[in-house]
């Protein structure tokens, strides 16, 4: 296995995407519980009704003059902004296949309750947490989003206990086991989600996707382009055994954009070498 040791350098990311309002709860987190994981599920709401508000401004305004001569202009600046993403992250493809656990009750599609834009992901979470599996993707524009593929690994127990509580308040029929089916097995497809304009999640592409996690024999944080579902033979037809159609420049690239954003050395680890 390669192991390419990238050193922080400067962030130049654009602005991290937000969602805009949903008429679903992302996940059935309580908020009677105080901790770090859940104040995140709250935060997330928050944002989502901001954004519904500031959809609402923008519809109710009307489309102006200056606005629609922006229009050309932004159009080249999205064309400029894929060509850049596809250069340094590579093809961009849609999963194979969602779980039945990333599915609410409606057939929607998840989003996963540790969602964080990089920008906005806590450098402490990461430092305290070297238990936890973290799962990423980058979008179609560059954006690397993050979240956890098995949040009751991610927390401790009694803070598992605390949030059952909270949540039996709510439901008192509810089990440890319930909680923990609803809340795990989140993959990367809850990550790369995207919002259409009513705030529903939607399938969203990636242009590589893996895990950020401790090597505690290495005593290290990698990161690593290992995902099914957006990363293997199956999502990219082209793709070989010798992994010879993704420039390993591309993981690097994750590597170093984490590093520098969150100022902890973060070392590519290709699942494929």
């Amino acid at each position: 296995m390669r192991h390419d040791g990238i050193r922080p350098a400067d962030d130049r990311d654009g602005k991290s995407q937000r969602p805009p309002a949903s008429r679903r709860q992302p996940s059935p987190l309580s908020t009677h519980y105080d901790g770090a994981i859940v104040d995140r599920w709250i935060a997330i709401q928050r944002l989502i009704g901001n954004r519904a508000t500031m959809a609402l401004i923008q519809r109710s305004d009307g489309l102006g003059i200056e606005r629609r001569a922006a229009i050309p202009v932004q159009g080249v600046w999205d064309r400029m902004e894929q060509w850049k993403a596809k250069r340094d992250y590579g093809e961009s493809v849609n999963p194979t296949d969602l779980h039945p656990e990333e599915l609410s009750d409606d057939m929607s599609l998840r989003l996963n309750p540790m969602w964080y834009p990089l920008k906005e992901f806590p450098r402490k979470l990461l430092l305290e947490r070297l238990n936890a599996r973290w799962i990423f993707t980058v979008a179609d524009n560059g954006d690397i989003y993050i979240g956890v593929d098995r949040i009751s690994g991610t927390i401790e127990k009694d803070e598992f206990e605390r949030l059952l509580r909270g949540m039996r308040e709510k439901d008192p029929t509810l089990t440890g086991g319930r909680l923990r089916n609803s809340l795990d097995r989140q993959g990367h497809p809850t990550v790369g989600a995207r919002f259409e304009s009513d705030g529903k999640t939607k399938i969203g592409s990636a242009r590589i996707a893996g895990h950020l996690e401790w090597n505690e024999e290495n005593e290290r944080f990698e990161v690593n382009e290992f995902s099914g579902r957006y990363m293997s033979s199956d999502a990219r037809p082209t793709f070989s055994a010798t992994h010879n159609d993704t420039n390993p420049k591309h993981l690097n690239n994750v590597a170093r954009r984490m590093s520098s954003q969150l100022n902890v050395e973060i070392h590519a680890a290709s699942a494929f070498s």
